[in-house]
């Protein structure tokens, strides 16, 4: 629950740095078709950047072999046992979030059903691959994907501009942007900046569109005219590309405007610095940091260390493994007098594999620790912290009885006692 909802969190505030950038930088100039391309991609890249998780290179390190331990188990009280009486704010967090997905989920399919039964209500003809749709005069024209849907009673010249205008938004599949931005927030409902995405999205797709009929040698005048003819008294559909009355004012200013200098079409540029710390900040974890323990939290004492052997993988070449002195039953004394299960982890349910990474040198010593793959902050620096302090190991040998340097993985699982205290 805690991973969905920081995940969220994490997307929702790339989306607001990136349309920052977007409205103080580029929103002023006409390269409508860039920016369309810069605000889909930053949808995109917000919502799968924080789900990746990549991993800085360990460096090189002198070591041939690498050898996989079994996990080691930890086990904590659950939050209902620490607490029980407490109000689990988390879960009504979660709950909330999970109940505004529902909704807009909902309105989403609601939205498709009612473009289908406009599709199934009215006559269809198809012409150049373009399923033509005639509707009555209460509805202004509009398309969604490679349906048009117009009006029955427009004249022969405004239908061709119609036409046109909307023909720009199937050949340049405007659709497939207002299905991703839904998508979209279907999930991010709760971020104000999800539906400024929105708005300045369909802005964008109508500058496009009439920028293609003026293209095609129409009159401006007329064209804007014929606009505002449209708009008024028309029901409009807000789930797919449209003659919008609030954007028609904006639109024929547009028009007028002085298409902007070729420099200005590079401004994007200026957002890879953006992007890139986005991406070290949200998917990358810095395997190679050594924990102190004194930023830890205090722990509950209820810990219990499942014993499982250690199996080397991949020792076709290993004369012999790498040892804790005093063996695994020494290992495991050790681990369960060291490893604490963080306290604020155990009170948010918190659970899973600390994969932890690191060399056991010819001399015996630890180095290079790090996370190969983690579940949560305070788990994995326990984790860190725990495996830099062990003391020396005897060291791992090839077939020919020299002593080398050996890669180990242990992975460690905190897991929650689900039990409640009667």
């Amino acid at each position: 629950m805690e991973a969905i909802l920081i995940y969220s969190l994490k997307s929702a505030f790339s989306m607001a740095l990136l349309f920052a950038f977007y409205y103080f930088v580029m929103k002023r100039d006409t390269h409508f078709r860039i920016h369309r391309y810069f605000l889909v991609f930053s949808m995109l890249f917000s919502m799968i950047i924080p789900a990746l998780e990549l991993t800085w290179p360990i460096g090189e390190i002198s070591k041939s072999y690498t050898v996989v331990l079994d996990e080691i188990v930890v086990g904590g009280l659950s939050s209902t046992y620490i607490n029980k009486d407490a109000p689990d704010y988390f879960n009504m967090l979660f709950t909330l979030y999970l109940a505004g997905v529902t909704l807009f989920a909902l309105r989403f399919v609601y939205k498709m059903v009612r473009l289908y039964s406009f599709i199934k209500k009215y006559r269809i003809r198809k012409e150049n691959g373009i399923n033509m749709v005639s509707m009555d005069k209460a509805h202004a024209p509009f398309s969604f994907f490679n349906f048009l849907f117009l009006n029955n009673d427009l004249k022969t010249e405004d239908a061709e501009k119609i036409v046109t205008h909307e023909l720009v938004h199937v050949k340049q599949h405007h659709s497939v942007d207002i299905v991703i931005m839904e998508l979209i927030s279907v999930f991010q409902w709760f971020n104000p900046f999800v539906w400024m995405y929105r708005n300045s999205l369909k802005e964008l797709h109508e500058y496009l569109a009439d920028e293609g009929v003026l293209l095609k040698g129409y009159e401006k005048t007329g064209y804007q005219q014929l606009l505002l003819a449209l708009t008024m008294g028309a029901s409009v559909s807000d789930f797919a590309n449209s003659f919008n009355q609030s954007l028609i004012k904006r639109r024929i200013q547009m028009m007028t405007k002085i298409k902007s200098g070729m420099r200005s079409k590079f401004k994007f540029l200026i957002a890879l610095p953006l992007v890139t710390l986005l991406t070290l900040l949200f998917a990358f974890t810095n395997p190679s940091s050594i924990v102190d323990s004194t930023a830890m939290l205090p722990a509950y004492q209820k810990l219990v260390l499942q014993e499982k052997p250690i199996q080397p993988q991949n020792y076709t070449e290993v004369g012999k493994a790498p040892e804790f002195k005093g063996g695994q039953d020494a290992m495991l004394n050790y681990l369960i007098s060291n490893i604490k299960y963080p306290k604020n982890a155990q009170e948010k349910g918190i659970t899973g594999s600390v994969y932890v990474q690191f060399v056991v040198e010819k001399t015996g010593k630890i180095s290079d620790v790090g996370i190969k793959k983690g579940v949560n902050d305070e788990l994995d620096k326990e984790a860190v912290r725990v495996i830099s302090s062990m003391p020396d190991w005897n060291p791992g040998t090839d077939k020919d009885g020299n002593a080398v340097d050996v890669e180990m993985v242990l992975p460690i699982t905190f897991r929650l006692d689900e039990k409640k205290d009667k």
